[in-house]
């Protein structure tokens, strides 16, 4: 490894975080999270000799020019800034992180006309829009609680809506338009699901800011 890499790793924080490996053009070419940010970085340049990494790190750590670290509050933390990352660089050695089933994330179906909104452990890629992941799974029951009794999105599970000779308890408590059965205009509706995504990316803009707070690059 080079020396300025040598000298890096020395005062790298025992704290956790997340890690971006850069090639010579400083592009990011994986992200890593820790518990640990010391121990982690450090197993990447001197593994036992016992312990030989894997074929795809061994080639990624013959790529690897500079790195970066962020510090996070906790693990959890930086599972989430792993998350994000992730999806913002797209990074060649990451095998992508599609889910952590430990953290639920919201999902809102947007090809459906009448879409509605759930709590997943699992991100596929099928051209539905994801928020998430939250760390805490009562938080995001509380906001699905919440969203579905001010928007009204319908609440019914099937991705074809199926009729129905009356509507639900949700349409009677207020808290659903019961597309379900009741003829409601589709615009009004996409207007409904684009105050919520906007209300979700505000909502994940918050939580990215307060926890930006806490970072720190090396």
């Amino acid at each position: 490894m080079l020396n300025h890499l040598h000298e890096k790793l020395s005062g790298v924080s025992s704290d956790p975080g997340v890690y971006l490996m850069k090639d010579k053009a400083g592009k990011v070419i994986y992200v890593g999270k820790a518990s640990n940010l010391k121990k982690r970085l450090t197993s990447y340049f001197k593994a036992p000799d016992s312990r030989k990494p894997d074929l795809k790190t061994q080639v990624l750590i013959t790529k690897i020019s500079t790195f970066d670290i962020l510090i996070t509050a906790s693990e959890q933390e930086a599972l989430i800034l792993e998350s994000n990352l992730i999806k913002r660089y797209l990074p060649r050695y990451n095998v992508i992180l599609k889910d952590d089933k430990r953290y639920p994330s919201l999902r809102l179906d947007v090809k459906n006309p009448y879409p509605c909104l759930t709590l997943v452990r699992k991100i596929a890629n099928d051209g539905a829009l994801y928020f998430g992941p939250f760390a805490s799974s009562q938080a995001v029951r509380r906001t699905l609680k919440f969203i579905n009794k001010t928007f009204k999105l319908r609440k019914c599970k099937t991705r074809d809506l199926k009729n129905r000779l009356r509507p639900c308890l949700n349409y009677q408590m207020g808290t659903c338009l019961a597309p379900c059965c009741l003829e409601v205009d589709e615009n009004l509706y996409t207007e409904n699901v684009k105050e919520v995504v906007l209300f979700l990316k505000g909502l994940m803009k918050i939580f990215t800011q307060r926890m930006s707070k806490k970072w720190f690059f090396f």
